[in-house]
């Protein structure tokens, strides 16, 4: 008995083996510019308590408010400040003013 099933699960194993299986390949479908309706996916550790950026509080809101919202200016990959709405800005008064100058869109 037990050489039976083991003979069965031996000639198992060889037809499961034995399948003809297709394969997928990716394919280079990226372009320069994104098309209209396209869409961006986006994994998070966390779930986002809230999606108000006044209000975010943990690095999960945090994270999807950047992706979401603007600001008036934004750190290059240099680390320099540039103008994110702001066309450009002055710094007066010894720095308790400044006056932000929007882009026109």
């Amino acid at each position: 008995m037990k050489k039976l099933v083991l003979l069965l699960f031996m000639a198992l194993i060889m037809i499961y083996g034995c399948q003809n299986k297709e394969t997928y390949t990716l394919k280079d479908t990226y372009t320069d510019k994104p098309a209209y309706g396209d869409m961006l996916i986006d994994s998070s550790i966390g779930e986002p308590a809230i999606l108000n950026p006044v209000l975010a509080s943990d690095s999960a809101s945090a994270e999807i408010n950047d992706l979401v919202f603007s600001g008036l200016v934004k750190f290059d990959k240099n680390l320099n400040l540039t103008g994110d709405l702001a066309e450009k800005w002055e710094i007066k008064d010894g720095g308790l003013i400044i006056i932000f100058y929007l882009k026109k869109m």
